[in-house]
């Protein structure tokens, strides 16, 4: 069944990328990785490089000896495939053939003296390396860092040069070219009325760096929206409000039209797959300041600043009042059960969630089309918060959509107010029930941090237990442990009450307040 949609559902979605020519270029990359002895498997490093031409890896320090041995390296592509290359560089010498030969690939085994080296790597084209294999077969001799560079050599920063400076912006909203400098900011957070130039922008990001590598302000018109960002966090702020792929993720947005959307009877089979949930993520970048959105305490919002119900109440609901339709049922797709289904609460960032379950599919290894979330702001057709909650919340679609899925992914916000709401705890209560896994993520430093229930593809032991360092588990721990479940918090004090007692089990007097 076909829904007959008022034309322009979205009106003109932007390439916000394209319309101020933002390049991904001109900036060099480097993921630093310890490795065990020895070592024998791959790593992953798309999460950190781009496409490039050249790989630099360097090798420093030695397990136990005076000599470094490395038996072999090979490059894997997006589809997985062995990239061939050539060993065009030796410790900062052209490979001649003669006087310097190359590395790799080795004959055996490459080992040379002394604890740090280098190898400069050329595949002749473009490409974007997603993983890299290692094999030291020698424990004794196998370097203990290995970094990876996007370029044939690496540019450091003067350690007495501040990280953030007036040319390092992006414009995300305004009129295309608009000089920063000529423009009057609002500081976030901060009074409304307190307005700041480029000059303190910039003093203030180097007196206190923000976690992530990039902040933006908006200027005081409400108009113009720029990015600031540290030396080295350029690619790390394109990905947070772009992705990779943004001009695919505007044509789908684009193309909801009068003839577009699909019926979906079963709310629990309204799951968005990881294409549709970056047309999301291009529909706020493209019309929150725009538009200027509003928050419920009247403030204007930044793209970051969305959280679902300031997404429900700007778009979604007067998008759909008419036919009731879900989000999800704007798109073609159809019907599609859930690969994993989303935990979170409607105050977090709606940008940071894309993100996570972006960075979820990667390091899951899913692929755009085969990633599906279920999340219950876009799966609801009413989209009231409370609009779906039936007397018993055990038969409610969030019930029934977790059924389906694999796993739960519980997004968890910077200040971990997601530990309080009552619907994330009924829902990992079934999860755990059910003995489905749970995955965690959050936001937090510029990337998404992540521990999961379940092994990773290609990922060793070790590699787990440093990604899971990397985790802030001490202050979320803190957090579940401070929980006094009768004190959390929710939209519909019935909803809390009836959670309660679902959860004991009293399922014959559910609106029993004596439960809190």
């Amino acid at each position: 069944m076909k829904f007959k949609q008022k034309e322009g559902f979205f009106g003109n979605v932007e390439c916000v990328s394209s319309k101020y020519s933002i390049s991904r270029r001109g900036e060099i990359h480097t993921k630093v990785i310890d490795i065990p002895s020895p070592f024998n498997g791959r790593f992953r490093i798309d999460d950190v490089l781009e496409q490039s031409r050249h790989i630099l890896m360097e090798f420093n320090q030695i397990y136990d000896s005076y000599y470094m041995g490395i038996n072999k390296i090979e490059f894997y592509d997006e589809n997985n495939d062995n990239v061939p290359y050539k060993n065009t560089c030796v410790d900062g010498e052209d490979v001649d053939h003669d006087n310097i030969k190359a590395a790799m690939p080795a004959n055996g085994w490459w080992a040379t003296c002394g604890e740090e080296h280098s190898l400069v790597f050329d595949f002749g084209k473009m490409v974007k390396i997603k993983e890299v294999y290692v094999w030291c077969a020698n424990g004794a001799s196998t370097p203990r860092i290995i970094s990876i560079t996007d370029a044939k050599s690496k540019t450091e920063q003067p350690k007495d040069e501040d990280p953030f400076c007036k040319s390092a912006y992006f414009q995300l909203a305004g009129n295309a070219g608009t000089d920063p400098e000529k423009n009057t900011f609002r500081k976030t957070p901060g009074p409304a009325k307190l307005l700041i130039t480029l000059d303190d922008i910039v003093g203030i990001l180097n007196a206190n760096p923000p976690q992530s590598g990039f902040e933006s302000f908006l200027s005081t018109d409400g108009k113009n929206l720029f990015v600031f960002y540290a030396k080295g966090a350029k690619t790390r702020a394109l990905n947070y409000y772009f992705g990779e792929e943004p001009e695919a993720a505007v044509k789908l947005a684009r193309s909801i039209s009068l003839k577009t959307g699909v019926a979906i009877d079963d709310v629990a089979k309204r799951s968005m797959t990881l294409e549709e949930l970056r047309a999301v993520r291009a529909i706020i970048v493209s019309k929150c300041v725009k538009k200027k959105w509003k928050s419920s305490e009247d403030r204007q919002l930044r793209p970051e600043d969305v959280n679902m119900y300031d997404f429900n109440f700007n778009l979604v609901k007067p998008i759909t009042k008419k036919k009731h339709e879900s989000l999800k049922e704007l798109f073609d797709s159809g019907d599609s059960s859930p690969t994993y289904y989303v935990s979170h609460w409607f105050g977090g960032s709606v940008l940071d969630l894309i993100n996570s379950c972006e960075s979820h599919a990667m390091m899951h290894d899913l692929d755009a089309s085969e990633a599906k979330y279920w999340v219950y702001a876009f799966a609801n057709r009413h989209l009231d918060v409370g609009s779906d909650i039936v007397s018993d919340p055990s038969q409610s679609s969030f019930n029934r959509a977790m059924e389906l899925a694999k796993g739960v992914l519980l997004i968890v916000d910077p200040k971990f107010d997601v530990v309080t709401r009552i619907w994330v705890n009924y829902e990992l209560h079934r999860a755990v029930h059910s003995r489905l896994p749970i995955d965690v993520a959050i936001f937090n430093e510029g990337a998404i941090k992540m521990i999961v229930n379940q092994d990773l593809p290609n990922e060793t032991t070790y590699q787990k237990r440093r990604r899971e360092q990397q985790f802030p588990c001490d202050a979320m721990c803190d957090k579940f442990f401070q929980l006094q479940l009768h004190q959390g918090k929710a939209s519909l004090e019935n909803d809390k009450i009836r959670i309660l007692n679902v959860m004991v089990e009293n399922k014959a007097n559910l609106d029993s307040k004596s439960i809190v």
